[in-house]
């Protein structure tokens, strides 16, 4: 089975996100509306692909990716930065800090399911 972790403040996005990746086969989706919820999540145990904005309260998406560069539970997981914020800067910053893909809002239920396919196949082959 596999485990995606979509965090996100919103409640209406995550519920489409949901809807999105539960067309996966073998997929169960959990779900967090901040970064702080996302670690505990994680640590609860083994996740495949986490599914993170930028954009929350308590502990936002940036913040969380450098925690978790640092957590031997979530530091191997792949991130996918889905997120509103289209500046350069939140690009690049994401990045730096270990996403390994960035997809803008709104988003396209295809393009989503086809990246976290191709992140989730790479994972699968390492």
């Amino acid at each position: 089975m596999i485990r995606i972790l979509v965090v996100d403040d919103d409640e209406f996005c995550r519920s489409l996100l949901k809807k999105t990746l539960n067309r996966l086969p073998e997929t169960k989706v959990v779900e967090a509306e901040n970064g702080a919820q996302a670690i505990a999540i994680a640590h609860e145990g083994k996740l495949d692909l986490i599914l993170l904005d930028i954009m929350m309260p308590v502990m936002d998406g940036l913040e969380f990716l450098k925690r978790s560069a640092a957590d031997e539970q979530i530091s191997g997981v792949p991130v996918v930065m889905i997120t509103a914020m289209t500046d350069r800067e939140s690009i690049v910053a994401s990045v730096s800090h270990g996403a390994r893909d960035y997809i803008t809002k709104p988003f396209d239920p295809r393009g989503v399911r086809a990246r976290v396919k191709r992140l989730l196949d790479e994972s699968a082959s390492r």
